[in-house]
């Protein structure tokens, strides 16, 4: 005998066979409930360029069972029993792969980035001098950014796997706030030579870093971290990786402070050598942000998180109902 539904889940049901019946009515192929606004051009590039004859209905925000505009991956969740091949939602993994966590796939219906959220497809080093040049027309060679996300990720693994050791045993201990703490880079401007600067914001860092590991090891001498080192090895967590597992948001702001005093200074040299002030206008209006330079640095095919989204996409409509039974679990 199955069990009545309460308000809430009658309230989930009722607006995922709603949506449903838009989709038919309106003769899309299906319909995609992201998290909030911001996602609809990550998402919407990915099953455009996969999937480009398929009509998706975008959907960034529904109501709550209050009758409010709702966001966010647990409004997005709460649709998980009622999902199928005309209603699916995308969603940043955040911790759920390291967790473990069941059922955050396609064969239920569940997209998901596969790095901690969308803006960490952004920063990947392979597209970044390119940004630089399309936001002030000059290309810079200051920065090594194969090397500053290396070095970033190196530094922050041993403490990331601390981190993630106590949110499973004592979450209090070294919490989220404190971990995010460390993330950020490039506070101020940048008053002196910009590979200087970004060299003592990494020395920095790892100075932190090393300092928050050898407190903890203090403290806690008998825990053992290589079981869990393995287990997050098997889902590509590895040390020169790290940035694809953390919160990309302030990998991403950062990347925007430090890009943004780059192109500042390239601009500025060039500014010298012109003579009107119509000229360094143009100069100076000419260019776009170095936000949107980031938010177009998608890398296809290059790494296996954004190719495992690929592989969903493109398994998600060639297959249907029939790909769901045997979807691979992205274990490495």
């Amino acid at each position: 005998m199955k069990r009545p539904l309460y308000h809430k889940e009658r309230f989930y049901q009722q607006l995922a066979e709603n949506i449903k019946g838009q989709v038919r009515m309106l003769r899309f192929d299906c319909a995609a409930h992201l998290e909030a606004n911001e996602d609809e051009y990550f998402w919407g590039r990915l099953f455009k360029k996969y999937a480009p004859e398929k009509r998706i209905l975008y959907m960034t925000y529904s109501k709550s069972p209050q009758g409010n505009h709702t966001t966010g991956v647990g409004h997005c969740l709460n649709f998980s029993e009622y999902l199928d091949e005309r209603f699916i939602v995308c969603i940043d993994s955040d911790y759920r792969r390291l967790e473990g966590l069941p059922k955050i796939d396609i064969a239920h219906f569940i997209f998901q980035t596969y790095t901690y959220s969308f803006e960490n497809h952004h920063c990947v080093p392979e597209g970044l001098d390119e940004v630089i040049l399309k936001v002030c027309g000059k290309e810079s060679h200051e920065v090594d950014f194969y090397n500053l996300m290396d070095r970033y990720s190196r530094a922050l693994y041993e403490p990331f796997i601390w981190h993630l050791y106590f949110q499973e045993i004592d979450d209090t201990v070294f919490t989220q706030l404190e971990f995010r703490t460390m993330l950020s880079l490039f506070s101020g401007h940048i008053t002196f030579e910009v590979g200087s600067y970004v060299n003592k914001e990494l020395n920095r860092l790892e100075q932190k870093a090393k300092s928050k590991v050898k407190f903890l090891q203090d403290e806690y001498p008998e825990v053992d971290l290589e079981p869990l080192k393995e287990r997050f090895k098997t889902i590509g967590l590895l040390p020169e990786r790290t940035y694809l597992f953390i919160r990309g948001h302030n990998i991403f702001d950062s990347l925007c402070r430090l890009g943004r005093d780059i192109c500042a200074n390239l601009l500025n040299e060039e500014k010298k050598e012109l003579d009107s002030k119509k000229e360094i206008n143009d100069l100076f209006d000419s260019t776009y942000s170095i936000k949107r330079g980031l938010v177009d640095n998608l890398h296809y095919s290059s790494y296996p998180e954004i190719n495992w989204i690929e592989d969903d996409i493109k398994l998600f409509f060639q297959n249907k109902k029939s790909v769901f039974k045997h979807t691979k679990r992205r274990d490495g």
